[in-house]
């Protein structure tokens, strides 16, 4: 029996991003409420500089973090809830432009939260665009107690085209 090989020129990687994902790390704890706050701010500052962003809450530890479907007798989908070890509230976000690059975006964003809080809070942090981006989209999914997104790029759907 003879295995068939694919030539490296045939593969295609349709699974990558349409530019280099950034991301912006936030070093507050952080409250639902204050968790809204930030999702403004990202939405006026993406919506100006034209990129899509992905917008994580947490309060679960990502080693332990698990999805759990909750059966309520109701028609409709479960809900989910998602179980481990409690931290303290973090987000995790994520932006991404399709056609260049969003650092510009992610700077401004920077620049407005260090203002807001009179101190540097945050960090710009580039994921690439392949695998590596992908694995933080799902990492930042599986602990997600909320989820926002905005922009014309759906990460939701993309994570669920390709990765589970």
């Amino acid at each position: 029996m003879k295995m068939s090989k694919i030539p490296l020129d045939k593969i295609t990687f349709d699974t990558e991003f349409p530019s280099t994902l950034y991301s912006l790390e936030v070093y507050l704890e952080l409250s639902p409420a204050d968790f809204e706050k930030l999702f403004q701010k990202f939405r006026y500052h993406c919506q100006k500089g034209n990129c899509s962003f992905l917008l994580v809450y947490s309060t679960t530890e990502s080693k332990t973090a698990k999805q759990q479907k909750i059966k309520s007798c109701k028609r409709g989908r479960p809900r989910h809830i998602v179980t481990g070890t409690p931290v303290a509230g973090h987000c995790h976000s994520a932006v991404v432009k399709s056609d260049g690059s969003a650092r510009q975006c992610c700077l401004a964003l920077k620049q407005s939260l260090d203002r807001k809080y009179q101190k540097p809070i945050a960090r710009i942090v580039s994921k690439g665009s392949g695998i590596h981006a992908q694995n933080f989209v799902a990492y930042s999914l599986r602990q997600a107690d909320s989820i926002r997104q905005g922009g014309d790029f759906s990460f939701t759907e993309f994570c669920k085209r390709n990765l589970f």
